[in-house]
């Protein structure tokens, strides 16, 4: 569950749009403790699962009405 504080500053590392749905990778820099596949983290104000972690980059697949709207 979302807490309201922030805990990472971030950016976005990368951006892959499609069709219909796209993947961002955002650089979150180091964490105390590995982010887990599925954790809930907030973006730009918007819930989002994490997918895929490598390093400091957490990736997230983000359907285009949720770019539309952010």
């Amino acid at each position: 569950m979302f807490t309201g504080i922030v805990q990472r500053m971030g950016r976005i590392a990368e951006l892959d749009l499609k069709e219909e749905w796209g993947r961002i990778g955002v650089d979150a820099g180091a964490w105390d403790r590995p982010i887990e596949i599925g954790e809930s983290v907030a973006v730009c104000g918007t819930c989002l699962t994490v997918k895929e972690a490598e390093g400091a980059v957490l990736r997230f697949d983000v359907l285009r009405e949720t770019f539309r709207r952010t």
